[in-house]
């Protein structure tokens, strides 16, 4: 079982008590097929308009803005610069 499936499926086993559906697939919300954690992770029926073939533009702004507020704590001032034009070095 791929990784991702395993995660959503003991999720759904706790919540629900069942397995997924062989008709359900589990989308990356973020486009990023690495991130495995269950708030990335989304259940979408084969064949249904809900399951987008490529990422939402919602789920990326979302994603990038998670990203933005990393970097922001990470590197202080170095958002803001970049906002305001300046080229910087990290």
């Amino acid at each position: 079982m791929l990784h991702h499936r395993y995660v959503k499926q003991q999720e759904i086993q706790k919540k629900y008590g069942r397995d997924l559906r062989p008709t359900e697939v589990v989308h990356h919300k973020n486009g990023n097929r690495a991130d495995n954690t269950p708030t990335n992770l989304e259940i979408c029926e084969v064949g249904s308009n809900t399951h987008p073939p490529k990422q939402r533009v919602a789920d990326l702004i979302h994603h990038h803005l998670d990203h933005l507020e990393h970097y922001r704590n990470l590197y202080p001032g170095a958002v803001e610069a970049v906002e305001a034009g300046e080229e910087i070095s990290i």
